[in-house]
């Protein structure tokens, strides 16, 4: 069962951000949390107008094993509507590279992506799908996460 890390704000208190339980061993490239966010912020949405922009911002944490070699990554971003089962515009790509630095401590960042066109009926349901593909010399890792749900209103 994944445990509670933070609550998204104060105003919105039934709105969680999850982090899995599963431990990060220091071969592995992971997405540890997705989330829609309001743009420029890292508060979380729980609705928001169809059409207004907003952010997706991706934790990622890759292990020391892996950051050792140094490596590229692409991280996919989808904006999923739960209710129609159909993708919100298109699967935003960004890709990266990552220093390769002798250590024992994981690398850590936050990617964000501005989203501004995109359309869903009120009420409809949504969410953010990210996955990551890490490649370290021979090494490769994947990775994927969904966002915790938020709704569309006209």
């Amino acid at each position: 069962m994944p445990r509670v890390i933070a609550e998204t704000h104060a105003d919105a208190p039934h709105s969680f951000r999850y982090l899995e339980e599963t431990p990060m061993g220091q071969w592995d490239a992971s997405v540890k949390l997705v989330y829609a966010a309001e743009p420029t912020t890292n508060f979380a949405i729980d609705d928001i107008k169809s059409g207004d922009p907003f952010d997706i911002r991706a934790d990622i944490e890759v292990g020391s094993g892996l950051r050792s070699f140094g490596g590229n990554y692409t991280l996919y971003l989808t904006v999923r509507n739960r209710t129609t089962g159909l993708s919100v515009g298109p699967t935003l790509s960004k890709a990266g590279t990552v220093a390769g630095v002798t250590g024992t401590v994981p690398y850590t960042y936050t990617e964000v992506e501005r989203i501004s066109a995109w359309t869903a009926a009120d009420g409809d349901a949504l969410d953010v799908l990210a996955v990551l593909r890490f490649t370290a010399g021979g090494n490769n890792d994947y990775s994927q996460v969904s966002s915790p749900a938020f709704i569309a209103v006209t």
